[in-house]
């Protein structure tokens, strides 16, 4: 990374407030959003990320781990920080009556 870059990258960093996570978790996800930043595809995408995205990837990541036994944690993590990246507020609002007849059946 070049200095510019490097600059970008801590903002990206600053906007996703790690320090409110266990400081191993702050890295490993810290870790993760670098390898997204080095692909260009990505770049733009994670211009916008901030600390919600980064507990809405989480909290995706959480359920799925809980159904199931995710192989691959880091690179299914890069998939739910890309669908978080995507999400609208309107994708967020669920009815919990409802999620929990869905869970009845």
């Amino acid at each position: 990374m070049d200095e510019m870059e490097k600059i970008e990258f801590a903002e990206i960093v600053n906007n996703c407030e790690l320090n409110i996570l266990d400081l191993g978790l702050a890295a490993e996800i810290k870790e993760i959003l670098k390898e997204m930043y080095m692909n260009p595809t990505n770049r733009k995408k994670l211009r916008t990320i901030d600390s919600k995205k980064i507990c809405y990837a989480l909290e995706n990541f959480a359920i799925a781990n809980t159904k199931s036994r995710i192989r691959i944690p880091k690179s299914y993590f890069k998939k739910c920080i890309l669908s978080a990246l995507d999400q609208t507020e309107l994708s967020k609002q669920y009815d919990l009556n409802t999620s929990y007849e869905m869970e009845d059946t």
